[in-house]
C-alpha cells in the first residue's frame, strides 16, 4: 500500500513538472507570446536539435497554430493559398483547402502573414488579399468566407493583410481599415468601429478593466482603444511608423500598454483610464519592427532594429514601468522570441534559435542550434513538447523539445 501510495504521489509530481500546452492562435493562449508549456528541456539545441519532422507547407510568413495532434498552416504556392492540417507527431498532410490568391512580394517573400485561429470544430484564417475563411477542423469544409476589400471597401495594404482573426467575447475581431468584429458563426457583421485608420499589420490585444472588455490595436495611425461590445474607439494617441510599418501587437499589464515600432521608431507607455490615453514614456531604447516583445517580471525583452539592417539588431531588456535600459546584446541579429518556464526562445532570421534566461541582471545563453536555412522572419512556437520553426520559402521544421 506504501508502494502504491509512493508511486501515485510520485506521478503527481512529475505531472506537475510536466504540462503540456496548446497554440490555439497568434501569440498564444494568453496573447502574450508566452508558452505554459513545463517540462521541455532548455538544452534541446545543443549539441544538435533532435528533428522530429519537417514539411513543407507553401511561401509565406504566417504562423502554426497547434491543437492537440493538429496542426494547422498557411502558405503560398502557384497562383493560391493554401490551408493545411497537418499531424503534429508526422507532419502528414490531413487535408488542405485552396484558393485563388496573389504572392504580393514587394520586398518579400510574399504569401500569407496571418496566423490561423482554432476555436473548438472550426479554424478562421487571413488570407494575403483579405480572404477570410471559417473551415471545420475535421476536414477543411467551408462553413463561411468573406473578403475584406469586397466587404468593407478597403484597399489591400502595402504588404498584405496579416491581422490574424481574434476571437473575443463571442466575436471575430479583424482589421479592415477599421476594427471590424463578425459572428463567428456565420460572418455576418455585429458591429464595425467608428473610426477608420490605415490598417496596421499587427493584430488587436484583448483586455479588460474596470468591469469592461476592450480592444487595443497598433494601426497605421497611432494606438487605439476601443469597446468590444461595439467598436466605440475611447482611446487613441498618434505613433508615426515610418513607411507604414506598424507590425507589432500591444502588450496590456493591469492599466497600462506598451507599444512599439521599427525604422526611426520608439516604443511608448501609455496609462488607460477607461476614458483615454495618457503617456507615461517615451523610449527609443528599442524598436520593435514586426517582432513582437515579451513582458516577464517587471521587464520587457525584444528585438530592437528592423530587417534590412540585421547586423545591427539588439536583443535588449528593459525595465517596463520605466523604460530603463537593463542591458542589449548584439550578435544575434533580426529575429522573433517566445517564451516558456522562465526562458525565452529567440529564433534568428537565418534560422538558429537559442534559449536564453528572461534574467534582467545578465544575457547569457543556455543552448543553441541551427534548426533551418533562408529567411526566417516568422516567431517560433513551442506547443506539446515541440518546437515549430518556419521560413518565408515554405520551410516548416519541427524540433523535439522534451527531456
Amino acid at each position: 500500500m506504501f508502494r502504491t501510495i509512493a508511486l501515485v504521489a510520485g506521478l503527481l509530481a512529475l505531472s506537475s513538472l510536466a504540462h503540456a500546452d496548446d497554440w490555439p492562435h497568434f501569440r498564444g493562449p494568453g496573447y502574450d507570446n508566452i508558452s505554459e508549456e513545463r517540462g521541455w528541456s532548455a538544452e534541446a539545441l545543443s549539441p544538435e536539435p533532435s528533428i522530429a519532422w519537417r514539411a513543407e507547407i507553401g511561401i509565406g510568413y504566417s504562423g502554426p497554430a497547434v491543437v492537440g495532434d493538429a496542426v494547422y498552416v498557411l502558405g503560398y504556392a502557384d497562383g493560391q493559398e493554401h490551408v493545411r492540417r497537418l499531424n503534429a507527431d508526422t507532419g502528414d498532410v490531413v487535408w488542405t483547402h485552396s484558393y485563388p490568391g496573389a504572392k504580393i512580394d514587394t520586398l518579400n517573400a510574399g504569401g500569407p502573414g496571418a496566423t490561423p485561429t482554432v476555436v473548438g470544430d472550426v479554424v478562421y484564417t487571413n488570407g494575403r488579399e483579405g480572404q477570410v475563411h471559417c473551415l471545420k477542423t475535421a476536414d477543411g469544409a467551408v462553413v463561411w468566407s468573406l473578403k475584406l476589400p469586397e466587404a468593407y471597401e478597403v484597399q489591400v495594404p502595402d504588404w498584405g493583410f496579416t491581422t490574424s482573426p481574434l476571437l473575443a467575447d463571442g466575436k471575430l475581431i479583424l482589421d479592415a481599415g477599421r476594427l471590424v468584429a463578425l459572428d463567428p458563426a456565420t460572418g455576418k457583421e455585429v458591429w464595425k468601429s467608428d473610426k477608420e485608420h490605415k490598417p496596421g499589420y499587427g493584430t488587436p490585444t484583448p483586455f479588460a478593466f474596470g468591469g469592461e472588455k476592450y480592444l487595443a490595436h497598433l494601426n497605421n495611425d497611432g494606438l487605439s482603444v476601443a469597446k468590444l461590445s461595439d467598436g466605440a474607439e475611447l482611446g487613441f494617441y498618434k505613433i508615426d511608423a515610418q513607411f507604414d510599418t506598424a507590425g507589432t501587437s500591444p502588450i496590456v499589464r493591469d492599466d497600462t500598454i506598451w507599444i512599439s515600432v521599427g525604422y526611426d521608431g520608439r516604443a511608448a507607455l501609455l496609462k488607460f483610464d477607461g476614458d483615454s490615453l495618457k503617456q507615461v514614456y517615451v523610449s527609443r531604447k528599442i524598436k520593435n519592427h514586426f517582432s513582437n516583445s515579451i513582458v516577464i517580471g517587471d521587464h520587457i525583452y525584444g528585438i530592437s532594429g528592423q530587417t534590412n539592417h540585421s547586423r545591427t539588431c539588439m536583443l535588449v531588456c528593459l525595465e517596463y514601468a520605466t523604460g530603463e535600459l537593463a542591458w542589449e546584446q548584439s550578435g544575434g541579429g533580426f529575429g522573433s522570441l517566445v517564451a516558456a518556464d522562465g526562458n525565452l526562445i529567440y529564433l534568428n532570421d537565418v534560422g538558429t534559435a537559442a534559449i536564453i534566461p528572461a534574467n534582467p541582471e545578465k544575457f547569457e545563453f543556455i543552448s543553441k542550434g541551427d534548426i533551418l536555412d533562408g529567411q526566417c522572419w516568422t516567431a517560433p512556437v513551442l506547443a506539446n513538447g515541440k518546437l515549430y520553426c518556419r521560413n518565408s520559402e515554405g520551410s516548416l521544421v519541427v524540433v523535439n523539445m522534451m527531456k
